[in-house]
């Protein structure tokens, strides 16, 4: 009988209820567009790499029959961006503009039963500046024949 009270309960279930991608509607996007080559596409993160990133946990939708004590992971990218190194030129004024790769995902987790919000958060990631640098200043970086910043 002390047992049922004092015993360990079964972990809960973290299921995936929803992965998106914001559009991005900032002036870098247009620097930012993609290399010499047809479809390089700097940095975009699609919903291959996110269904990779989350492939442990399992979907709403697959998971079979549903219990009150799910709990569903909502995550999104609010905002994402690939780094770039442009400097312009006009004579004696010359300008320069760079900018370092970063994105920023909100998760949510909340009770599949009642939908109260349990928890939420919010994770912005640079890239260091030598690590970008480094990528960045190589031959094939600088001609983009390869995607720069893909995960290793």
């Amino acid at each position: 009988m002390l047992k049922r009270f004092f015993g360990r309960r079964a972990p809960r279930r973290v299921l995936l209820s929803g992965l998106s991608v914001m559009p991005r509607a900032d002036w870098k996007r247009h620097l930012e567009s993609g290399g010499f080559l047809p479809g390089d596409r700097a940095c975009v993160p699609s919903g291959y790499v996110l269904d990779a990133l989350f492939a442990h946990f399992p979907r709403v939708d697959e998971a079979g029959e549903s219990r009150p004590d799910d709990l569903l992971l909502d995550v999104c990218v609010v905002s994402h961006q690939s780094g770039e190194f442009w400097l312009a030129d006009a004579g004696p004024i010359s300008l320069l503009l760079l900018w370092r790769p970063k994105v920023r995902l909100a998760m949510r987790l909340t009770e599949h039963g009642s939908s109260k919000v349990i928890d939420e958060h919010t994770l912005t990631e640079h890239m260091p500046w030598g690590e970008f640098f480094g990528r960045k200043f190589t031959i094939k970086g600088f001609f983009r024949v390869r995607k720069r910043f893909r995960r290793a």
